[in-house]
């Protein structure tokens, strides 16, 4: 600013008086500056630093006293000017500014000078080197082109002495104007930058190992000093890189930082903050350049700063925090190698694994439909490395890179162990593993069964599957274990086919399958829905009806056929999804099947179902059927399952004995308004507000029902049985009805197959309604509908359960021969009942 403003306004001399004693103050500072950098070198050594400093001073103090009285003789002789005081004041600055200049350039020779006798290596911190670059540029520009100028103008008769003294004055204002704006380029543009940083970072580390030798206290002073500035340096590294992304920067802080913990005594303040920035830049150069040992570093750093921290110390969350981070990184690295870098493996290895894995989803046994023997997973695995498609494999796996290369072997793998599976009515003479294990099947004789499974891979073989698997001889049924895992895994076994062959012995080649036996079966019926992909033969292996169809479940005709024969709607033929949606009517799909043992009929609906419960071959039907609906309430709860008509299971009273209970229901008789005269009183009252919230607020609170220790504990609302009439029926008739009157609810009749005991008609009869919201509304969530809308719906009929009370305030259910379908007087009679929780045996 005193240079511009000498330029541009040279007649304002108080001005630039001011500015020109400001760039002595701050030339002062950067000469202090730079001892310091002479200190680092030579360290405090008393003569050489008072020297420096005194010099400074006595300048300093001379050049204020020639400012005061204008002696400046040498000045106004060398220059020939005759002006006045202002002008000697502006020239005496000037010569303070050009001696301290001078000054800032002799020190920072010094500091190379001094430098070089102690070290092999040395270099300037950032700004110093800055300033150095920055001052040796001036200097030569604004002194050599000046010069030049002058010899060029001496020589000219058109000019005086004095007015080409004038322009060179002028030309140096000019360049010290434009220099500060050249230099403004930070030297970490140069070249030679990370060069000039390593040396520096050298040159430091050696200035500290010296230091810390040193035991004097004001030398201990010094070196927590100059670590505190080694820190502030990396700091300034990692900012940069942060900035502007170039790995270059992460490697210059690396080097301070490593250095900053070993001075720092044990105990120190900032040790924990020291110990925790180096990870943060192995880290980071971990991210851009993957090395395990940068990341191994990091992560033993972190730990030794986090013991060094308490809970609750400010950096304690942060250093936990990070050296989660790191422990993450270096577990996402280990499962990336081993799940995507193959180049790195053995792809056989990897080959092998995959195989491994791919077979642990499908049949533990497969026929090889081209040789005709039972294979297991290990003949398997030796099947497939012995084929030409495991050569192709490895040899395309060579031409990949490792993410392909894992997709590839996946999709040929599966492709390769594709299989198909066989659906049939058993008959006699089927074939056992014993009878065909160690042997192949095309060798051995046609008679029974033998002759439709030879026939059954032929078919699959021609369908171009090399796998093929039967429920009769793929499964040791001697082994309990396995019987127990084929049992469970079939649903699954089937539904991961690739096609599933239904074997119809009784169907002819022009005939419909309508009465077939299959669909009669139990079995059958998971063996139906599961396979995405179905093909039907006849009883000569002809495709039903000449369908050429590679899936009969997507030949409109055939599933029309399906839909019809077994009661299942299309939707569920084609996507049919395993679990407890729908309870009901895979109960009813179930009621129109039988099997050869009884409690089958309960196992066979363990994968529609999708539960894995235990096999236990020669308990009873009912205790089966019984543990599966009991599983049904406890993990869904739904109460559907209690809708049936028939025999009561020894189970518990609200099971039936038998599946076919679930067989569907026909309507039940319309009753006549003779009969009911209350229902003319259908009373269309306001409900009370506060009377319905208490009721709504009950039903939202009620947990859902619940199957323990085989105790149903249901909640319901009750309506006590006031009078039960027997009604005169044909004799004939084998069941007996009951016109029934019961507190809140219309007249109705009851169907009993057994005749009811008449103590129990006085007062010890409840009809219960079953309390869950899906079954009252199945679309629609109780917390979302209004008061009002749950009104309507207690308003509608309902299917009730006929209860009898017990001693300890238990319950049991008496089976009727009817669905008992009830309604509610009028809305008075919702708002009056009791919600409450039976338990129920």
């Amino acid at each position: 600013m005193q240079w511009a403003l000498n330029f541009a306004l040279p007649d304002q001399h108080t001005l630039i008086f001011i500015f020109s004693f400001l760039a002595i103050i701050l030339l002062a500072k950067l000469l202090a500056f730079a001892t310091d950098e002479l200190l680092l070198r030579v360290g405090q050594t008393p003569a050489g630093l008072t020297n420096v400093k005194l010099g400074n001073a006595v300048e300093l103090i001379i050049s204020i006293i020639a400012l005061t009285k204008y002696e400046l003789p040498i000045v106004r002789s060398s220059r020939g000017f005759h002006a006045d005081d202002h002008v000697n004041a502006r020239l005496t600055l000037q010569l303070v500014i050009g001696s301290i200049l001078s000054t800032l350039l002799l020190v920072l020779s010094m500091c190379f000078f001094a430098g070089g006798l102690r070290f092999s290596e040395q270099g300037l911190r950032h700004v110093a080197a800055q300033l150095n670059y920055s001052l040796l540029t001036i200097s030569v520009i604004g002194v050599l082109l000046p010069g030049a100028i002058y010899m060029a103008l001496q020589g000219s008769t058109s000019l005086s002495e004095s007015d080409v003294d004038d322009q060179i004055l002028k030309i140096s204002h000019a360049v010290t104007i434009i220099l500060p704006f050249g230099e403004a380029t930070p030297l970490p543009a140069c070249p030679d930058h990370p060069v000039f940083l390593d040396q520096l970072a050298l040159f430091i580390g050696e200035r500290v190992r010296r230091l810390a030798r040193q035991s004097k206290s004001h030398d201990s002073i010094l070196l927590d000093r100059v670590v505190d500035n080694l820190s502030t340096l990396a700091n300034y590294f990692r900012d940069i890189f942060r900035n502007q992304h170039a790995i270059v920067h992460v490697k210059e802080a690396i080097k301070p930082y490593r250095y900053v913990p070993q001075f720092r005594p044990a105990g120190h303040l900032s040790l924990a903050s020291s110990l925790h920035d180096l990870p943060q830049c192995l880290a980071d150069r971990y991210r851009h350049q993957p090395t395990e040992a940068d990341l191994d570093e990091a992560i033993a750093l972190e730990q030794d700063a986090l013991r060094l921290l308490t809970p609750g110390d400010s950096g304690h969350d942060i250093s936990r925090r990070c050296l989660m981070a790191y422990l993450r990184l270096k577990i996402s690295s280990q499962l990336a190698t081993s799940a995507s870098d193959v180049t790195h493996c053995d792809i056989k290895q990897v080959v092998r694994d995959i195989t491994f894995e791919t077979l642990k989803t499908m049949p533990t046994r497969l026929l090889h439909t081209d040789s005709g023997s039972l294979c297991n997973r290990d003949m398997q695995i030796s099947q497939f490395i012995s084929s030409q498609q495991y050569k192709q494999l490895l040899s395309s796996c060579a031409a990949c890179d490792s993410a392909q290369q894992m997709e590839l072997i996946r999709a040929e793998v599966s492709r390769y162990f594709q299989y198909a599976m066989l659906s049939h009515r058993w008959s006699a003479g089927e074939p056992l593993f014993r009878d065909v294990e160690g042997s192949q099947i095309y060798d051995m004789s046609t008679n029974g069964g033998l002759g439709k499974l030879q026939a059954f891979c032929l078919v699959a073989s021609e369908r171009g599957y090399l796998w093929a698997w039967s429920d009769t001889c793929c499964i040791d049924k001697e082994s309990s274990a396995e019987l127990q895992e084929a049992i469970g895994s079939m649903f699954l076994w089937y539904r991961r086919s690739a096609l599933t062959i239904v074997y119809l012995f009784d169907v002819p080649d022009t005939g419909s399958f309508v009465n077939s036996e299959w669909f009669r079966r139990g079995w059958t019926l998971q063996e139906l829905l599961a396979p995405p992909s179905i093909l039907f033969y006849t009883r000569t292996w002809s495709l039903y009806k000449n369908v050429t169809s590679s899936n009969h479940k997507a030949d409109f005709a055939v599933l029309e056929e399906l839909e019809r024969v077994t009661g299942v709607e299309s939707q569920f033929l084609t996507n049919f999804s395993p679990g407890m949606e729908d309870t009901r009517s895979r109960l009813q799909w179930a009621s129109l099947r039988a099997t050869a043992r009884p409690e089958d009929i309960a196992y066979s609906l363990f994968g529609i179902f999708n539960l894995h419960l235990p096999i236990m071959y020669g308990e009873s039907a009912e205790n089966a059927l019984g543990r599966l609906l009991s599983e049904i309430i406890l993990r869904s709860g739904d109460i559907s399952v209690l809708d049936w008509v028939g025999e009561p299971s020894s189970f518990h009273s609200c099971f039936p004995a038998h599946v076919t209970s679930y067989q569907r229901l026909p309507s039940p008789p319309p009753q006549s308004i003779s009969e009911e005269p209350e229902m003319m009183l259908y009373a269309e009252q306001p409900a009370s507000s506060t009377t319905l919230r208490t009721l709504y607020r009950s039903l939202t609170k009620l947990p859902l029902p619940r199957f323990l220790n085989r105790r149903l504990i249901l909640p319901c609302i009750t309506y006590r049985v006031t009078e039960m009439q027997r009604r005169m029926t044909s004799p004939s008739t084998r069941n007996y009805t009951y016109r029934t009157m019961a507190s809140g609810l219309r007249p109705l009749e009851i169907a009993l197959p057994e005749k009811l005991d008449v103590t129990m008609s006085r007062g010890a009869l409840l009809l219960a309604r079953p309390w869950y919201s899906k079954l009252l509304c199945p679309f629609a969530n109780l917390h979302t509908m209004t008061e009002e809308q749950l009104l309507f719906t207690l308003e509608q009929p309902f299917n009730a359960l006929l209860l009898t009370e017990l001693p300890h305030n238990e319950y049991r259910r008496i089976a009727s021969s009817n669905l008992i379908t009830a309604q509610a007087v009028d809305s008075a009679s919702i708002l009056q009942r009791k919600v409450r929780i039976l338990d129920i045996v």
